[in-house]
């Protein structure tokens, strides 16, 4: 899938969040198409209207090595799923006193934040 294909679909699950309307809001959502964290910072700013949701700020995306593979989500709030970084932690949240939780998920490693 392309870039903007990708961009598309998130904001399209993130509508409620970026002045779209709501009817194409995916509260259950999952890219199957996986980016790199400085990708997942540009389409996370723009299906977020250069925002925040909750304690998540795209920017956090950063603290993950630049080869990390993200499938970016929705479930409820924003939720990504990390490819073959099973142990990393976001230093940024840490330092950044930012709530987060994960778990692991087959090769995922999943976070969210609320």
């Amino acid at each position: 899938m392309t870039l903007d294909k990708i961009r598309l679909e998130v904001e399209a699950a993130y509508s409620d969040c970026n002045n779209n309307s709501n009817e194409s809001r995916n509260l259950n959502y999952f890219c199957e198409s996986a980016v790199n964290p400085k990708q997942a910072v540009k389409i996370m700013e723009s299906a977020l209207g250069n925002g925040s949701y909750n304690s998540f700020h795209p920017s956090l995306l950063l603290g993950f090595p630049s080869d990390s593979k993200i499938h970016i989500a929705r479930e409820g709030s924003v939720c990504i799923y990390v490819e073959n970084n099973i142990n990393v932690m976001i230093k940024h949240v840490e330092d950044f006193g930012m709530n987060y939780s994960h778990g692991k998920f087959e090769n995922l490693s999943r976070y969210w934040w609320d």
